[in-house]
């Protein structure tokens, strides 16, 4: 088995309220997260209840982004937390008890499969900006480009902003 699946055969057998802590270690190519550079590594906590098994767990791995202000790769480190449960039947639907909207169901086989679970724990945690790095100028640089020529199409409305206002930078008049 990997890092990530976990038979529970013997452990659905077990009564309410029976707990199993294990160690994670999900590689990028077994989850379909793009911006995953690393493996998945963390501790998951396997609650049994009545009729499923409630996961919770920290994970942490590295991501790359674009950077929100420059566009150069931004790589950085993300720790987040991840709950949900997976339903014993492997053919039912989500139990009326179960309070969390993450429900995945075990295989025919008992097995508990994270690949879900760590994958939209790991999309939630994404930085919406990322940075590369805190003083990143963005885009602009300090050179001053040379002049850009005008688009014909535009060059009448530029010859009227530069009647118009001829002290301001970038006019010619």
């Amino acid at each position: 088995m990997n890092d990530f699946v976990f038979n529970v055969a013997a452990f659905v057998r077990e009564p309410p309220g029976t707990s199993r802590r294990c160690d994670v270690l999900a590689p990028p190519e077994a989850l379909d997260v793009a911006e995953l550079v690393t493996s998945v590594a963390g501790h998951v906590r396997l609650v049994r209840l009545s009729g499923a098994i409630h996961a919770s767990g920290e994970f942490e791995a590295s991501v790359e982004q674009p950077c929100a202000r420059c566009l150069e790769p931004a790589r950085q480190t993300l720790r987040f937390e991840a709950d949900g449960e997976f339903l014993i039947d492997s053919a039912g639907a989500a139990t009326e008890e179960s309070s969390l909207e993450a429900v995945w169901p075990l295989d025919d086989q008992h097995n508990l499969d994270l690949t879900p679970f760590l994958a939209e724990g790991l999309i939630a945690a994404l930085p919406i900006m990322p940075v590369c790095r805190s003083e990143c100028p963005g885009l602009e640089s300090s050179e001053k480009p040379a002049e850009a020529a005008i688009d014909p199409r535009w060059s009448r409305l530029a010859e009227l902003r530069a009647t118009m206002f001829p002290e301001m930078p970038g006019t010619k008049g």
